[in-house]
């Protein structure tokens, strides 16, 4: 930069430290930079450059960054037909540092690409380009507005990922912003919530009624934050197109709880007011989707913290004194008893079974609030006579409801996907469930365990398990598990 600054020519033993290694797209300026130097050299040498980045065995991809320097159809073409063998995909945010002149060429790799992953990635690519040229103040050709690929912008990351494209569509005129919604309402099918994230305030009704018809078609996908936060700039006026869209849709309870965290309360509130029956519970939820899902169910017991003290009677309880166990009978750790943790009343949990005559399983633990020894917890299993013979105190305790759910056994497998995942996480999201098979946070054996006993996060037992932790109570193994 120096030497072209000053009008000194550039000599060629320069050329070979262009080897772009150290080429992000977290660090802009020092591409810019680089993109720039390049263009010092003039095309032969700059060409040069290029050809020998892209004819590297690794590394090949930083020619995405610069493959449109001293612009050259015939270099784009060799960069483009490198980057289609790729076995990594595409540096999508690399390749937007080019101009909008590359993108009818990539386009048209896109179009022949057979692995997904490239494909996916020039059309992600696509968005960056445009949305990089809106950053900078200038305006792209509007034949390009058909390029703009809505599902292929990756709401998941946020961020760097979202934030230009959107800034991008918000900034076209109205007419060519809703030409390319319309023209995005087949991308989008399966996932239609892509086009609700997109949503601006200016929107016209009509092509509100046509964003929310494509979401009523895929009401019972509709998860927890996919409708994203835009939809409350718009207000109540979204209310009457919504209500439209929504016809008689039975009002299910993943798909209402989204609206009412994404909608303007008032809009959700006039919204509400307006269906005619009553709003599925988060349970009856789950025994729905569980009931429409092939393959063998297996039987499990949500547990749940609830806001009342156990009857002296009652044997499940969390915290306090459990019946059936003796000051003599507390397992100790070193020479300290350990502490009373939870108590579940097989009674209430058929298919959990200990020893026999078994009629309750407590949890002890010998430093619930440190955490330095949980796993040498340990579990007493008490008979009838044994609840008889030690009341137990409901001190500081908290009763523990069950709810029963046949879930899909393939739920505690790997590679749930579709309803299935979507069971797999309400299941996890519970504080607490006995028998199944563990769903574990990291990493361990999968599938139904007939060892498994229960699971819980701090939601059920206030103890302390690290960073969003999860307690497992096996028959042979106490473990947990935190981030």
């Amino acid at each position: 930069h120096r030497l072209a600054a000053r009008g000194l020519p550039i000599p060629e033993s320069c050329d070979a430290a262009f080897d772009l290694v150290r080429l992000y797209d977290s660090e802009p300026s020092f591409v810019l930079a680089v993109r720039a130097a390049l263009g010092h050299l003039g095309p032969k040498r700059a060409h040069a450059v290029i050809r020998r980045v892209v004819a590297k065995p690794i590394y090949f991809g930083k020619a995405t960054a610069i493959a449109d320097v001293c612009f050259d159809a015939g270099i784009v073409e060799e960069v483009l037909t490198r980057l289609d063998t790729s076995e990594y995909g595409i540096e999508a945010d690399l390749l937007a540092f080019n101009g909008p002149q590359l993108i009818p060429a990539i386009v048209a790799h896109a179009d022949k690409a057979t692995d997904p992953k490239i494909r996916a990635g020039y059309r992600e690519a696509i968005n960056y380009i445009l949305a990089r040229t809106a950053a900078a103040g200038h305006s792209h050709d509007p034949a390009l507005d058909q390029h703009i690929d809505i599902h292929a912008i990756r709401f998941s990351y946020g961020g760097s990922k979202v934030t230009p494209v959107l800034d991008m569509l918000d900034g076209l005129p109205l007419a060519r912003y809703e030409q390319v919604m319309r023209s995005n309402l087949a991308r989008t099918a399966d996932e239609p919530w892509d086009l609700v994230r997109c949503l601006r305030p200016d929107t016209s009704e009509a092509l509100l009624l046509a964003v929310f018809t494509a979401l009523m078609k895929r009401s019972t996908a509709v998860t927890s934050g996919c409708l994203g936060s835009r939809l409350r700039a718009l207000g109540t006026r979204i209310v009457a197109p919504l209500r439209q869209a929504f016809g008689d849709t039975p009002a299910q309870g993943s798909l209402i709880r989204e609206l009412e965290r994404a909608l303007d309360d008032e809009a959700f509130a006039q919204f509400k007011a307006s269906l005619a029956g009553a709003i599925e519970t988060p349970e009856q939820e789950l025994h729905r989707l569980c009931a429409a899902l092939p393959g063998p169910k297996v039987r499990i017991y949500r547990l749940r913290r609830a806001d009342r003290s156990p009857a002296a009677d009652e044997v499940g309880r969390i915290g306090g004194s459990p019946r059936g166990v003796k000051d003599s009978d507390i397992p100790r750790h070193g020479d300290e008893p350990m502490q009373h943790i939870i108590t579940l009343d097989l009674a209430r949990l058929p298919g959990l079974t200990g020893p026999d005559g078994a009629r309750s399983l407590s949890l002890y633990l010998p430093d619930p609030d440190d955490a330095e020894e949980h796993e040498s917890g340990e579990l007493v299993w008490c008979t009838e006579a044994d609840l008889t013979a030690a009341p137990g105190s409901t001190a500081d305790a908290r009763a523990i409801e069950v709810d029963a759910f046949d879930v899909p056994a393939a739920i505690f497998d790997e590679g749930c996907e579709g309803d299935l995942k979507r069971v797999r996480g309400m299941v996890y999201a519970a504080n607490g469930y006995a028998l199944g098979g563990p769903l574990w946070l990291q990493d361990g054996p999968t599938g139904v365990d007939p060892d498994f006993l229960f699971q819980f996060d701090e939601g059920l037992c206030s103890i302390n398990l690290g960073d969003c932790g999860v307690m497992y109570v096996l028959g042979g193994e106490i473990t947990w598990q935190c981030h």
